[in-house]
């Protein structure tokens, strides 16, 4: 690797991690919390895999249902470095609602360009989410029903090793507002 190439992702890295950084009051409780997910995936012919994941979510002292979430999707690999894929997702969510419980239902499709220069492996994709909620349960208008999710992920794959190590950022940007309005930044590592 050219040393040229070495800082250019170093500067990537640095950039993806700090960008997002911000300081917030965070108020202490003594709640032990769980969460706890499961996925399985099959290939269900040479470039389609089948998935499916299911997540729990404890809380009050791993007492109560916080969050359920099951989601199936299928991913085509119709070329090496592209992936296209469709999903549902359901979830039960009791955040910032008291006792009461949230259902929503979510369709995604995603395309996904992937690169991978030498250990490393540069991905971005492009999700379009439609959230809706359950009127049933819960009659609070949600106020960014469509979204756009950009998403930029840089893995590093060490030698002999299970552990893949990531850095991530994801931009969502809702479709009901003008010019470049973005809800949410996300950036993991």
């Amino acid at each position: 690797m050219t040393l040229t190439f070495k800082r250019t992702i170093f500067i990537f890295v640095y950039l993806i991690a700090f960008s997002g950084v911000n300081a917030q009051y965070v108020k202490v409780v003594g709640d032990l919390r769980s969460r706890t997910s499961v996925s399985v995936q099959k290939t269900l012919f040479e470039k389609l895999d089948l998935y499916t994941e299911a997540e729990l979510g404890l809380e009050q002292n791993i007492s109560k249902i916080g969050k359920l979430k099951a989601e199936a999707g299928l991913t085509y690999s119709p070329f090496k470095f592209l992936d296209v894929e469709a999903a549902y997702r359901f979830s039960k969510n009791r955040k910032n609602y008291g006792n009461n419980y949230k259902f929503t239902h979510t369709v995604m499709a995603s395309l996904q360009v992937k690169q991978n220069i030498e250990r490393f492996k540069l991905s971005y994709r492009l999700q379009y989410q439609n959230i809706d909620d359950d009127a049933t349960t819960y009659t609070a208008p949600n106020e960014y029903r469509n979204i756009y999710k950009n998403r930029l992920k840089l893995e590093y794959n060490i030698r002999k090793s299970k552990i893949t190590p990531f850095i991530s950022s994801e931009l969502y940007l809702p479709t009901n507002r003008t010019g470049l309005y973005a809800s949410k930044l996300k950036s993991i590592a």
